[in-house]
């Protein structure tokens, strides 16, 4: 669902499907789409621990602290 950041992950990446909130029938349809083009959104996962490992991300920070203390 669009709750919190991680729907923007979902689908920036392509890693799964983001669904109405409360609704049996839209969980089960992003279930089975999911499920039925699986392979896609393992590329999407695998693209996803690219950018989000934590060494990439610490890397990141430490850039934006020098920068701050320019």
């Amino acid at each position: 669902t669009k709750v919190g950041s991680i729907w923007e992950m979902t689908e920036s990446f392509k890693i799964g499907e983001v669904v109405k909130p409360k609704s049996p029938i839209s969980l089960a349809d992003g279930i089975k789409k999911v499920f039925n083009n699986y392979q896609e959104y393992k590329l999407g996962v695998a693209e996803y621990r690219k950018a989000a490992n934590w060494t990439k991300v610490a890397a990141e920070h430490l850039k934006l602290f020098k920068k701050c203390l320019r």
